[in-house]
């Protein structure tokens, strides 16, 4: 009955009442039974319930389909017990729903729609976790919440909303037809109770996990667990158990134990189908050391015991299975357990994962389908292949190492486990890289293909190799054969001993020697006395030519012993008794080891020769008697019969020494005559000549006993000089013999030569002349000289025969033939070479141009011997090759360096060229002149400073030499040097200098075009620096002036094209401004104050001669042209592209668009320009002209301000041009109308709005009245004839006619006037305005009427400006419709009558000099900024660092603060600002300078040099006197442009001009030195800016000599600090040790230094990228505001000065907090007024940081709103409130009476004021930085 609680939710208590008759029939309570659960275990089940019902519900009402119920499960403990005090534990799953909708079969979602069934998809499992019930076996049963009498061998209770059979409701639904009924049980058991089931398993699973060590017992529970297939409870259960396995399989769950390696009764748990993802993890959980291998390692089931069979008790030792039996002879404790427990224990402790489960589960799993593993030999083996893998799980770790050290630890279970593994079919083709390779020594190692071991026999002989060799039990338990298994195995053959033999015998001491080897060396390395080694060795090559034989290969059998020891043949292996001791020989000597036969008396003599000779013989005391391998030994050696061998044992001995045994000459001739006889035998033996001529059995012929080695023998003639000739033979070699008749064949097989008295010098005295001593070479030389080649030179006194002729002459030929060739002149080495190698040092060229080893040595330098030696072929003359050679010589040697030796070269090769006598040759001379090697004309100091030349520079720096070639005579240097080069004088006779020149290619005249290009390259190259002229002005005009007379007397116009590139150079040299220009930029004869300088200058004075001469190249006379204009405005638009202009250009601008416009206004009819017109714009750049709109309604510009179009300048203003609106627009529409600015008004139209009501105004009337009046009318044409000359008096009729135009002026009031602007149809935002009087013209009846109209507050509301403007607008229209008959000088008089009463129009008139009024300025930005100005941040990289003489009239940049100059007080945080709570953010990444902008008004001490100099400026407060370190000219640098002309055109000055390290040394010193005379404070900014100029990040295109320009700032402020010379070398590294003055700028200061010149380098780049972008797509650019992203910005913070306000701030709440130090202050309102102070300081700080063009407001509110901080806002507004205003904490008069600001203001408020007023203060210290 208590298992009736288990899947109740709502009961948890039965009680069972019987009556009890006793108690009078009473209910007695006989068996009570009741639930127990945890509050955790209810709440999870009630939270199951409530999910099913909510379910429940939804499937009621048909809201969701039973196919899309998903899962809910729960599991919890709960505990039965009864009144019998019994107590159950079970473990409950509960689950509902489907987890795929697709398993739901169509059947049921049909029979559930129709309402066939009701039953819901929930089932339960409980299991029985423990009890106290002993000896009562639990059935299992089915349930349908309440139990069914259904019992089932399943592991636990099931549960289920079944469908049961209608008639006993005790039974499953049973139907052969398959009814829904059927299905819904099915689909209930295989996918609701099975996945519950699972969960089950998987909860007794995690449970185990916690619990620890899991004991036998326990497992089986476990395995318990897991159902049955084979048992018969019906088709439902099989269909449950089944689906339980099946989804085992394929969710992988790991619900099967495995053996934890190491760890004995710990588990690990895997799925079926191996490990994945979520094993691994939970294997990391459990504490998993091992490896983590990859996803799909499989676990096997435990089958050992089944295929592992274990050997009969009575099995004896050593016997041996052929598969899995192996050697018995195991360890005792070994012996005891079963052979399957040893393999499967080394398997787990290797990590093999076996599953601890019956074998009987592997069954249940494949009879589901599900695939399992059970382990195999092929399994091991793959696990086991492995080990070397990243990933795998072996655990064998370290091989190879001892196998006691290895899992394995003996060889007996190795070998169990690789007679297991040799139950797989292919094992032999699976070994490699698994870890059952045992060798000899003993160490356990991994099969390897690149490793294949030797079979175990013959391994003693390499006791070094053990490692080589297979452990015997192992190579035949895996049954391995060398002969089939080859890729395993492998035979131990010779060539391998050979191979392995260096190890063990010493290769130097052993093997290839000369020597042999003692044969104790042999015992001492192996340490054996008795040698069997030896005997072994010799063993094993006997068994080797054994198996050779048994081959069956014939051949093989004949040269077994041949190929047997051949690769042994270089080893020291042999036993010999040689010189009364025993050694080893190397084996290819064994021929030479002679078995001498015993004593016969016909070899008596010659076997006594022998040995007393000493050969070699046998040594048998190492060799066992009557063994094989003596008879092996045998057949190796040599013997007599073979003269070879004995040739072989000669050659032994004397390789061994000299022989020194006295030989009889008896034995001596026996020996010879043995050697001639068998001469045949062995004159084949190797080196058999040179063994023989080493024995002493020869006689000389001085009758000694001589060997004949290594020496040459010859027969001489005896009247040849003896000198030497016997010391050559002792010394050289050579010897002398007697001819022998009986030896003439051996001594001719010897080489031994006869020689003639002709052929000794020829053929052998002079072969071998180094033979001979120098005494013996001069007594030899001699007689050739003296005698034999005076002889054969000499004819005879008598008649010779023509046939003695013919030979003497011949003779003679020969031997000069062979002096010719001969090597008898010594050099410093020691070595000889031929007199052909010599040159005549009689010969100047060869004198200079060959070394002094070239010339012959003493005694043969002296003149006895000079014709001797030219008739052995010494050089002596000049040929052409020679000359070009070494004139391609001194070309070649001048690209390194030219230094006087050269230079003499030169020189001598000149004066020989025009000496020689080809000196006419065409040829010669044509590969003569193109050759550099003349030492070029020297230019002068000037020439030199103005242009290097066009030579080139060789490696050193150099000039070059040139060549004659298209050169020039030095008269003509001054006019072509640039472009060409210029001879030196020349020595050349008179009489050919023509015809030489011409064949040279040599010029005496320039030619024009070299003139002009002259001028062009030496013009470009100072173009741009002209003013580096100033040293030598003069010069370079003195060069220029005589190119022009050149020029101006061979180019009479310009047909020729020679002076078409000068129009377009810098060729017209200003000496006064010393400035280049092009010529269209000069204006001949024209007045100084009208020059733009640099861009429109007056002719230089000095060229006054070149007048038309310039005219030719394009400049103009007297004038300066309206293109000329244009232009200035085009070179400036080109210098400075979209950027802004600074000061001076701007100046210029000015100055070109003034005389622009007059010149238009002078010209009466269009003008047509040659160039592109550029404008200035209000946003302070150029601007095409067409780009620009002109602002000819002042009251219309005001309200366009968001319109994005760019306004040309104010010309009244900037450009000091009286010139009204209307006249602009007349003069603007004579440009060419591509050119034609846009004007505002035909841009955009004022509109009115339509809502008003007209009204009669009193002063609408007077206007009125006023206008129609006949004293108006009057005053008009007063006004027009005054400015009609008297010519034009005509025009009267035309003035009184269009006077008639003021009938169409009407004037009208209105209530409200209200206008908007339009621009192409559209309404331009923000333009809206509330108008006092709006003017109207339109079109009434075909004629223009003009309405103007007033509003009716407009007269009361105008002030005096706007009443102007009112009076100016009226007289435009008056003008207008007027005809425009007043002129443009006289407009202001019309403005004054139109202002006055009509009665006072005649006594205005009368008035004289009136002056114009001046208009309403629209509120923009002006063009010129004024003196005073904060420089933007943004343009601070372009303030030059140089120190500069500046002057008057320069707008420069004054240094007002620079953090840097207090270096020392900087910490970290002060260099970094993190407001965090404002997106509007300033550069906090430095503290950066302040500069403002100053105009040079005066220069002080300008002669003392431009760092001593200081200046008068005005800053916009008037005039101060400051010193050059604060001043900064500006610059605008353009690099990497490869254009040269781009460079010259975009470039004003270049900021770092490319120099030397000496240059920038010599300035750094001059700026030091006039620095130290200064005090300390200036002396520092001057330093800064030495840094900063050569600071190294600022010059990447001169890296290095900036690297070292800073390195010689640093010394040399060392020496100056320390008093030092700059000529003395401090005694150590000044940057790296120096603790002066110098590491002051080193540290700290250097490090803020580098920081600023990397952000200067960064805005360069910046600068330069937008420079290169900004060449086209302009309009693009423009549409997306580019310009803002350009060198223009639009705001410009000044955090410096922002800091300066901030620092008072501070210092105000300091005073605050003094005043109330207790907390009480004296005076409340002071301190709140200071407080209020603070803030307002404090905000304006933080407004300069933000935009210093932007400090507005007086009140904190004002103040504040440009900050979007709404923290900050609320902070301000409390202090405004708080405080009200300044004046109210200061004065009584804004408090009632009687109160005062101090009766007002509490000690409170100025707290609460202190704490807002510091809120504010800080955050403005942070976002200021």
């Amino acid at each position: 009955m208590y298992e009736s609680l288990l899947f109740l939710n709502s009961v948890e208590e039965i009680h069972l009442k019987s009556s009890n008759s006793a108690l009078g029939g009473n209910l007695v309570t006989s068996y009570v039974v009741q639930v127990e659960m945890t509050e955790d275990a209810k709440h999870s089940r009630k939270i199951f319930n409530e999910e099913v019902k909510r379910l429940s519900r939804a499937l009621k009402d048909r809201n969701i389909l039973l196919k899309d119920v998903g899962v809910t499960e729960t599991s919890y403990e709960l505990i039965t017990k009864d009144s019998d005090g019994q107590r159950d534990t079970w473990q409950i799953i509960q689950r509902f729903g489907f987890e795929d909708p697709s398993c739901v079969p169509e059947i049921l979602n049909d029979a559930y729609s129709r309402g066939d069934i009701g039953l819901l998809p929930r089932c339960g499992v409980a299991h029985l976790k423990s009890t106290t019930r002993k000896g009562v076996k639990q059935n299992r049963r089915l349930f349908c919440f309440l139990p069914l009498p259904i019992h089932i061998h399943f592991p636990s209770h099931v549960n289920g909303h079944f469908a049961l059979d209608y008639e006993t409701r005790r039974n499953l639904w049973k139907d052969e037809n398959g009814g829904y009924n059927t299905v819904w049980n099915n689909c209930l058991m295989k996918h609701i109770i099975a996945p519950c089931y699972c969960s089950l398993l998987l909860k007794n699973r995690d449970f185990h996990i916690a619990e620890g060590p899991i004991t036998n017992s326990i497992l089986s529970q476990y395995s318990s667990l897991l159902p049955d297939l084979s048992t018969k409870d019906g088709v439902y259960m099989t269909i449950l158990c089944k689906a339980i396995y099946e989804r085992i399989g394929k969710k992988n769950l790991a619900v099967l134990p495995v053996r934890w390696p190491g760890n004995e009764g710990r588990h690990l748990w895997i799925g079926p189908g191996g490990m994945d993802e979520p094993t691994w993890k939970m294997w990391i959980d459990m504490g998993w050391d091992g490896s983590l291998g990859t996803n799909g390692i499989l676990g096997y089931f435990d089958s050992l015991h089944i295929q592992i069979a274990e050997p009969p008790e009575s099995s004896a030792p050593g016997y041996r299975s052929m598969s899995l039996m192996v050697a018995s002879s195991v360890k005792t404790e070994q012996k005891k357990r079963k052979r399957a427990e040893i393999v499967r224990d080394i398997l787990v402790a290797s990590g093999f994962l076996l599953i601890n489960c019956p074998m009987s589960i592997a069954g249940n799993f494949e009879s589901a389908q599900v695939k399992v593993q059970a382990v195999s030999p092929d399994a091991v083996l793959s696990f086991y292949a492995s080990y070397a893998q990243p990933h795998g799980l072996c655990r064998l770790q370290g091989l190879p190492k001892p196998l006691e050290e290895t899992l394995f630890k003996d060889v007996e279970t190795l070998t169990l486990v690789v007679a297991y593994c040799t139950g797989c079919d292919n094992y032999k083709n699976r070994l490699f890289g698994l870890p059952f390779l045992l060798t000899a020594d003993g160490y356990l190692r991994c099969f390897e293909q690149e490793a294949i071991k030797y079979e175990p026999y013959f391994n003693e002989i390499v006791p070094h190799i053990q490692d080589q060799f297979f452990n015997y039990q192992i190579f035949h338990t895996l049954k391995l054969a060398v002969t089939t298994d080859i890729q395993l195995s492998k035979a131990f053959t010779v060539e391998e001993f050979a191979k392995a033999l260096p190890a063990l015998l010493p290769p130097e001491m052993f093997k290839a020697r000369e020597e042999p080897v003692r044969i104790e060396t042999l015992k001492a390395i192996l340490k054996e006395k008795d040698l069997r080694w030896l005997a072994r060795l010799w063993k094993f090559l006997y068994s080797c030519q054994k198996k050779l034989e048994t081959e069956g290969n014939s051949r093989k059998a004949s040269e077994s012993m041949k190929n047997i020891v051949l690769p042994l043949l270089d080893w020291c292996l042999l036993p010999v008794n040689f010189r009364q001791q025993e050694y080893l020989f190397p084996i290819q000597k064994s021929r030479g080891v002679i078995k001498l036969p015993e004593m016969v008396v016909v070899q008596r003599t010659l076997i006594s020769c022998l040995q007393k000779i000493g050969i070699p013989q046998p040594l048998f005391t190492y060799f066992p008697v009557d063994t094989d391998s003596i008879h092996m030994y045998y057949q190796i050696l040599g013997n007599m019969d073979d003269a070879s061998s004995v040739v072989l044992a000669l050659a032994e001995v004397l390789k061994h020494g000299a022989i020194e045994t006295k030989l009889s000459s008896h034995e001596c001739g026996e020996l010879c005559r043995y050697l001639v006889k068998s001469l045949e035998i062995w004159k084949g033996t190797a080196d058999s000549i040179n063994t023989i001529k080493q024995l002493p059995i020869f006689t000389t012929m001085y009758d000694k006993q001589v060997a004949l080695s290594n020496s040459r023998v010859y027969v001489i003639p005896s009247n040849i000089p003896k000198i030497d000739m016997e010391s050559w033979t002792a010394v050289q070699g050579i010897i002398f013999l007697k001819s022998s008749e009986e030896l003439s064949e051996l001594l001719k097989f010897l080489g031994c030569v006869s020689l003639n008295e002709t052929e000794v010098y020829c053929s052998y005295i002079f072969q071998h002349f180094e033979l001979l001593s120098q005494p013996g070479q001069k007594v030899h030389l001699g007689y050739v000289k003296d005698n034999l080649l005076s002889r054969l030179t000499t004819k005879p006194y008598y008649k010779e025969k023509p046939e003695h002729q013919r030979e003497r002459e011949q003779e003679c030929n020969a031997l000069l033939e062979s002096l010719q060739t001969l090597a008898f002149i010594p050099t410093d080495d020691g070595s000889y070479v031929c007199a052909s190698e010599f040159f005549d040092n009689q010969n100047e060229v060869f004198e200079l141009m060959q070394e002094p080893v070239d010339f012959p040595p003493a005694p043969f330098d002296s003149p006895e011997w000079n014709d001797f030696l030219k008739k052995c072929g010494m050089i002596s003359a000049v040929n052409q090759t020679m000359f070009c050679d070494y004139a391609c010589q001194v070309e070649q040697k001048a690209q390194e360096v030219i230094d006087e030796k050269l230079t003499k070269q030169s020189r001598t090769l000149v004066k020989h060229l025009f000496s020689r006598d080809d000196i006419n040759n065409t040829s010669f001379m044509n590969k003569v002149k193109s050759i550099r090697f003349v030492e070029p004309y020297t230019l002068g100091t000037f020439n030199r400073d103005l242009h290097d030349g066009c030579r080139m520079k060789n490696r050193s720096g150099q000039n070059m030499f040139i060549a004659f070639g298209n050169s020039i005579t030095p008269e003509n240097c001054d006019l072509v040097w640039t472009v060409q080069n210029i001879l030196p004088t020349l020595d050349v006779p008179y009489y050919q200098r023509s015809e030489i020149y011409a064949n040279l290619d040599i010029q005496e005249k320039p030619k024009p075009e070299n003139v002009a290009k002259h001028i062009q390259r030496l013009c470009t190259k100072w173009a741009p620096e002209s003013h580096k002229l100033r040293p030598f002005a003069e010069f370079m005009a003195l060069v220029l002036r005589k190119c022009y007379t050149l020029l101006k007397s061979m180019v009479r116009d310009d047909t020729s094209g020679i002076l078409t590139d000068l129009k377009n150079t810098a060729c017209i040299f200003d000496l006064q401004h010393c400035l280049l220009v092009q010529p269209r930029q000069v204006v001949l004869r024209w007045k100084p104050d009208k020059e733009i300088i640099p861009y429109l200058i007056r002719s230089p004075d000095e060229l006054g001669e070149f007048i038309e001469f310039l005219k030719l190249l394009g400049s103009t006379l007297e004038k300066a042209t309206i293109d000329q204009y244009s232009m200035v405005l085009e070179m400036i638009h080109d210098k400075v592209k979209d950027n802004e202009l600074h000061a001076n250009e701007k100046e210029a601008v000015c100055k070109a668009t003034r005389s622009f416009f007059k010149l238009l206004k002078q010209s009466k009819e269009p003008v047509a320009l040659q160039r592109e017109l550029f404008l200035p714009g209000t946003d302070g750049k150029l601007h095409r002209s067409s780009e620009i709109i002109v602002n000819n309604d002042f009251l219309l510009g005001q309200r366009v301000e968001q319109f994005d179009k760019t306004f040309l300048i104010d010309l009244k203003e900037e450009c000091d041009m009286s010139i009204s609106e209307f006249e602009l627009e007349l003069l603007i529409k004579k440009l060419p109308a591509s050119y034609q600015p846009e004007f505002l008004t035909s841009v955009v139209r004022e509109l009115m709005d339509e809502s008003f009501t007209e009204e009669d105004l009193n002063f609408v009337k007077m206007m009125q009245r006023k206008l129609q009046s006949d004293e108006m009318k009057e005053g008009i044409m007063r006004i027009a004839w005054h400015g009609v000359k008297e010519n034009e008096k005509e025009n009267e009729r035309r003035i009184t006619e269009a006077i008639e135009g003021l009938q169409n002026i009407q004037f009208i009031g209105v209530n409200i006037i209200r206008t908007f602007l339009v621009h192409k149809g559209s309404r331009i935002n923000g333009s809206e305005r509330n108008r006092h009087f709006h003017i109207k013209v339109e079109l009434v009846d075909g004629k223009k009427c003009c309405k103007i109209f007033v509003g009716s507050k407009a007269t009361e509301s105008y002030n005096e400006h706007a009443m102007r403007i009112f009076y100016y607008k009226i007289s435009q229209a008056v003008s207008y419709f007027t005809e425009n008959i007043i002129p443009q000088s006289s407009f202001s008089y019309l403005e004054h009558i139109i202002q006055c009463n009509e009665h006072m129009i005649d006594q205005l008139l009368e008035m004289h000099g009136i002056k114009p009024i001046q208009c309403f300025q629209n509120l923009q930005r002006q063009f010129r900024p004024n003196p005073g100005q904060f420089v933007p941040l943004n343009l601070h990289h372009l303030l030059k660092q140089d120190i500069l003489l500046l002057k008057i009239g320069d707008y420069v940049a004054l240094e007002i603060d620079d953090p840097a100059d207090n270096i020392s007080t900087f910490t970290e945080n002060e260099t970094r600002g993190s407001p965090g709570d404002d997106d509007e953010g300033i550069e906090r990444s430095s503290m950066h300078p302040t500069y403002i902008l100053v105009k040079i008004i005066g220069i002080l001490d300008e002669d003392k040099g431009p760092t001593i100099a200081t200046y008068k400026i005005e800053d916009g407060n008037g005039v101060k006197t400051v010193s050059a370190a604060l001043l900064y000219a500006f610059h605008r640098t353009v690099t990497n442009v490869e254009d040269v002309d781009a460079i010259l055109e975009a470039d004003d000055t270049k900021r770092n001009p490319t120099v030397t390290l000496d240059e920038a040394k010599c300035e750094i010193r001059q700026t030091l030195l006039d620095t130290w005379k200064l005090r300390e404070d200036i002396r520092k900014k001057f330093i800064k800016r030495l840094l900063l100029r050569w600071h190294p990040d600022k010059n990447l295109d001169n890296s290095q000599t900036a690297t070292e320009a800073t390195k010689y700032i640093f010394e040399v402020i060392d020496k100056l600090s320390k008093g030092i010379s700059l000529e003395e070398q401090l005694p150590y590294t000044t940057h790296s040790s120096s603790t002066d003055s110098s590491s002051n700028y080193a540290g700290a200061y250097y490090s803020y230094i580098s920081q600023r010149a990397r952000k200067h380098q960064e805005a360069q780049q910046c600068f330069q990228e937008n420079y290169a972008r900004n060449r086209e797509n302009v309009d693009e650019r423009r549409r997306r505001d580019f310009i803002k992203s350009f060198s223009v910005v639009s705001r410009n913070p000044q955090p410096g000065e922002g800091r300066r306000w901030l620092r008072q701030a501070e210092w105000d709440l300091k005073s605050v907090i003094n005043d109330g130090l207790d907390g009480n202050w004296p005076s409340p309102e002071w301190a709140c007024f200071k407080c209020y102070q603070a803030a307002k300081k404090a905000l304006k700080g933080a407004q300069y940081a933000r935009d210093s063009n932007s400090v507005t407001g007086k009140e904190l509110n004002d103040m504040v709103g440009i900050f979007q901080t709404p923290e900050l806002r609320d902070w301000v507004r409390e202090l405004q409130r708080l405080l009200t205003s300044p004046s109210y904490m200061q004065y009584p008069t804004d408090h009632h009476q009687p109160m005062i600001p101090h009766e007002d203001f509490s000690d409170e408020i100025a707290r609460r004021a202190q704490v807002l007023s510091q809120n504010v203060t800080d955050w403005c210290k942070r976002y200021i930085g």
